[in-house]
């Protein structure tokens, strides 16, 4: 059996179709697992599906849609659990009734919580 990883990257122009690749990826070499291994909710990647379901993953890998695919987040993630659930709600809505159980979140991994939202507002506004 031979072992494969793909690494899909961006050159830094936004939106440039990771979330996309990372799922066809997925369902055509029947991943088992699609690493997140660093940035935040706020780094997106959007997925349309064949059957024509969008999402715009945050917190979860570009795989999620594909049934039992987990998602791992490295420590060098930034998590939000409250964007995490918020996620894992509208999955739900899209038929993904086990994303909570599909995802590994390392220990190491930051946790943003709303106090660090309000401490970085309050930075940008003392900056202007």
């Amino acid at each position: 059996m031979t072992k494969q990883a793909f690494i899909v990257v961006g050159l830094g122009y936004g939106d440039e179709g990771k979330g996309t690749t990372t799922d066809y990826l997925t369902r055509k070499y029947q991943a088992h697992t699609v690493i997140r291994f660093n940035g935040g909710s706020q780094a997106a990647h959007h997925v349309v599906t064949s059957s024509g379901i969008t999402h715009c993953f945050a917190q979860f890998g570009s795989g999620t849609l594909v049934s039992g695919v987990r998602s791992y987040l490295s420590s060098y993630m930034a998590v939000d659990p409250l964007a995490l659930l918020v996620e894992n709600q509208a999955l739900q809505e899209k038929g993904v009734q086990d994303g909570l159980s599909r995802i590994i979140i390392d220990e190491n991994c930051l946790v943003i919580t709303p106090f660090h939202k309000i401490i970085n507002q309050m930075q940008e506004v003392s900056w202007k």
